[in-house]
């Protein structure tokens, strides 16, 4: 009798999930299958990425140059087809894959730096150098976005105009070269005597730049006379100065006991 009281149990259990509606999927990761293929979860963590190439590309669109009866050409591996981690003169971070060093020294790039530049965009950049090209006109304010700069070369261009008070927003600045703009034209090959970069009080660029081990200033403009006290300001502001150079910049006052 026991034996018909379970098969009937069973049979009533049976028909139950038979007319159950379906359970609905379990919420747990664990046990759901991973349904994102990898190159294209990849290729979501690379968008971010892409707008720093795509900077990149503007950049040598824009700027890059080809000089006459020359096979020079710096920038060739600058292609979109190619990682921009594999272009030469500049190194990523071998983990996030953000553009850290731009090393762009006599690389036939000219023109004014806008303040829309797509260089601003870089914002990881801890090294950016520019020196030896022929850029003009004035450094942008917008300079100062790139706050996490270490190293900032921008000599022997042919800037011109004030250096801009925001560059003090730079923090992070060990080294930092504005010398000899407008000195020297690569391309034109010729020399100029009057300084191009101006700096009307040398206070404001320097105030916060406690990091700055290195300055070079070979041509700027100091004459201002706002600049009278240049020992003070550069001592009181710059603690760890190791290296300052400043020939050239007509300077004025007396080289007190505080440099």
């Amino acid at each position: 009798m026991s034996r018909w009281c379970f098969l009937i149990i069973l049979l009533s259990l049976f028909q139950i999930c038979l007319l159950s509606p379906p359970l609905s999927p379990c919420p747990s990761h664990s046990l759901s299958p991973q349904l994102c293929l990898d190159d294209e979860r990849s290729a979501l963590l690379q968008l971010k990425l892409d707008d720093e190439r795509s900077a990149l590309l503007q950049l040598k669109q824009k700027h890059f140059y080809v000089v006459p009866y020359s096979n020079y050409d710096p920038l060739k591996s600058w292609k979109p087809d190619i990682d921009c981690c594999y272009w030469k003169r500049i190194t990523c971070n071998s983990t996030t894959g953000h553009v850290l060093r731009l090393e762009l020294s006599n690389s036939s790039l000219s023109g004014s730096i806008h303040s829309k530049n797509s260089l601003f965009h870089l914002h990881h950049l801890q090294m950016l150098i520019l020196s030896y090209n022929d850029f003009s006109k004035q450094i942008p304010s917008q300079i100062s976005q790139l706050t996490n700069l270490v190293y900032l070369d921008l000599s022997v261009n042919n800037f011109g105009g004030q250096i801009p008070s925001e560059m003090s927003q730079l923090t992070n600045l060990v080294h930092l070269d504005l010398s000899f703009n407008g000195w020297y034209n690569q391309f034109q090959i010729s020399y100029h005597t009057i300084p191009q970069l101006d700096i009307p009080n040398l206070r404001e660029p320097v105030r916060n730049l406690s990091s700055l081990s290195e300055l070079y200033l070979d041509g700027v403009n100091l004459s201002d006379k706002k600049n009278r006290g240049w020992c003070h300001h550069l001592s009181s502001s710059l603690p760890n100065i190791q290296m300052l150079t400043m020939g050239y910049c007509s300077l004025i006052g007396p080289i007190d006991a505080s440099i």
